[in-house]
């Protein structure tokens, strides 16, 4: 919500806006990477949240997450965006 309402106070114009949702943060870089590659989208905001437990789950989410973007971004040539 709070990205949403960023974008109109900077007039960006709700048409041109998708949100997307994955299943979970270690996700987002594959989806990220085929959206990239649609060559629909100037860029892509990838946002979400891990939330620590008692395990080492945690770790390997966040640096799958965030290869996983910086991989899409790379690869599509589209720039993503991490925000998680």
């Amino acid at each position: 919500e709070g990205a949403l309402d960023t974008f109109k106070n900077y007039s960006v114009r709700e048409e041109d806006i998708d949100v997307v949702w994955v299943p979970g943060c270690f996700e987002i870089g594959v989806v990220a990477q085929h959206l990239g590659k649609s060559q629909k989208y100037e860029a892509i905001l990838c946002i979400g949240a891990v939330i620590r437990g008692d395990t080492s789950h945690y770790d390997a989410v966040v640096d799958a997450s965030t290869s996983g973007v910086l991989s899409a971004g790379l690869n599509s040539g589209t720039p993503c965006i991490f925000g998680v």
